[in-house]
């Protein structure tokens, strides 16, 4: 996970890279949020399982994508649970404003990432502006727009009694 804040967007352009596993010992945390995770991944339930929404995005991530959602509920889930091979594939800003999670997608698409932006439906007119604006300078962010009807967030109080409360993203 890479907090971004706004001043520092540029870190977007820099290249993927790798890291070296040192260690196959996972530390508690891990096992704890692989407990709550991990049934998630494959069910089939509907509304979805934050867990699966989160499988099915990193799915359809091309190499070198890079998932931008926005804080809250909805970040809380990729942060914990998106399983990454490389540093900075999933970006929740660090601050919770209308567009920030598109603006951030948009700057990477900018520089040649595919991007792939979670909100919460409905879409809010800035998210929706720029959005336009990148159909419109062919820098396309495919934004997804999540409810009640697509993903069922009654675990996250699981999550968040393993993993901690969140303390970023208070506006």
């Amino acid at each position: 996970m890479l907090h971004v804040h706004p001043l520092q967007i540029e870190t977007l352009s820099i290249a993927p890279t790798t890291t070296e596993i040192k260690s196959l010992t996972k530390p508690p945390l891990f096992t704890a949020i692989a407990d709550i995770a991990q049934p998630g991944y494959l069910s089939n339930q509907t509304p979805r399982h934050p867990a699966r929404c989160v499988m099915d995005v990193k799915r359809s991530v091309p190499p070198g994508g890079v998932v931008v959602v926005e804080p809250g509920l909805l970040g809380l889930w990729f942060a914990r649970t998106f399983p990454t091979e490389t540093p900075g594939t999933i970006i929740v800003p660090a601050w919770s404003k209308p567009g920030a999670a598109a603006a951030i997608g948009l700057i990477a698409a900018i520089h040649g990432r595919h991007a792939t932006v979670i909100t919460s439906s409905p879409m809010d007119e800035i998210t929706a502006a720029i959005q336009e604006m990148g159909t419109q300078i062919e820098a396309p962010v495919k934004i997804e727009q999540w409810g009640p009807t697509d993903i069922d967030l009654s675990k996250t109080q699981s999550l968040i009694a393993v993993a901690g409360e969140v303390l970023a993203w208070r506006t």
